[in-house]
């Protein structure tokens, strides 16, 4: 599950409510903090998702980490437009994009940063 936890944003609250369901069913979570310079720059993280951080399940990841998953789910598309097109260390199948809108920019993102288009079929919030 990844967006900027610094954000005070709907997408940073879907995320943090999905982690949270996820660890209750038992399932292990990858946290990924994409930074965003649209955030404050005096912002911090949001402490629920610190605190669910710490769970046996919870794993915190970068983009620098060797990772493979079934899935990244980015919550809002923005943040996606401040990673550099470079390729991370994280392999994953599928890149669902929990966002009222997927444009062009971050089909171009996922692509270079994950290895894979996001989902046409990606969530619509909003």
């Amino acid at each position: 599950m990844a967006t900027d936890f610094r954000d005070k944003g709907g997408a940073v609250e879907d995320a943090i409510g999905a982690v949270a369901s996820s660890l209750e069913r038992g399932e292990t979570v990858g946290i990924l903090q994409l930074d965003s310079p649209a955030a404050d720059p005096a912002a911090v993280l949001d402490p629920r998702i610190l605190r669910l951080g710490m769970h046996a399940g919870a794993r915190i990841v970068s983009l620098k980490d060797a990772v493979s998953t079934p899935a990244v789910a980015i919550f809002g598309n923005a943040v996606l437009t401040y990673l550099p097109h470079t390729r991370s260390a994280i392999d994953a199948e599928r890149v669902p994009i929990m966002s009222a809108d997927v444009g062009a920019v971050s089909r171009e993102v996922c692509r270079a940063v994950f290895g894979t288009a996001p989902d046409e079929e990606s969530p619509r919030l909003g």
